[in-house]
């Protein structure tokens, strides 16, 4: 006899019993399947998105079977029913709370999880989404600014000794 206490989603799978004796083998196979869900949901995505970008929103989440999905958009419900939520061209009337909402039939469970998206102006700035190499160019030009500065006043203070030696 077998016994999974607890029992857990890792203990599904194919479990085979052999007996044997003297003069005979004979096998038996049990395929075991564990419901559990909906679990770890989250929604992935770029919490700011530009204006007239596409956006693209994903209901990650862990069940068996599969859990039906919902989306709301500030607590009103959307149409879209599947993990991926996509928004060919996004708008300012876009930005708010979006949550997906998902239910497994067989445990009777809910989960949810919400996401903040802010829409902006095109071209508009960011300062935490900005690019490796546009930090990278920032910190170039600012440190070479600072290094002419410097550069500049040494000349003058070497210029003015050598005129004025007092």
């Amino acid at each position: 006899m077998l016994r999974l206490l607890p029992l857990a989603k890792e203990h599904c799978g194919v479990y085979t019993c052999t007996l044997k004796n003297a003069v005979n083998s004979v096998k038996a196979a049990y395929t075991l399947v564990v419901f559990y869900g909906p679990d770890s949901l989250t929604i992935r995505g770029e919490s700011a998105v530009e204006v007239n970008d596409v956006l693209t929103l994903t209901c990650s989440l862990d069940s068996n079977p599969p859990a039906t999905i919902k989306w709301h958009f500030n607590n009103t419900a959307r149409t879209e029913t599947t993990k991926v939520l996509t928004i060919a061209k996004v708008a300012y009337r876009d930005t708010g709370l979006y949550t997906c909402q998902a239910y497994n039939a067989k445990t009777q469970r809910n989960a949810s999880s919400t996401f903040m998206l802010s829409v902006k102006e095109e071209g508009a700035l960011d300062p935490e989404g900005l690019s490796g190499g546009a930090i990278a160019g920032i910190v170039i030009g600012v440190l070479a600014a600072v290094l002419l500065a410097v550069g500049a006043f040494i000349y003058c203070k070497r210029k003015q000794t050598i005129e004025s030696p007092y």
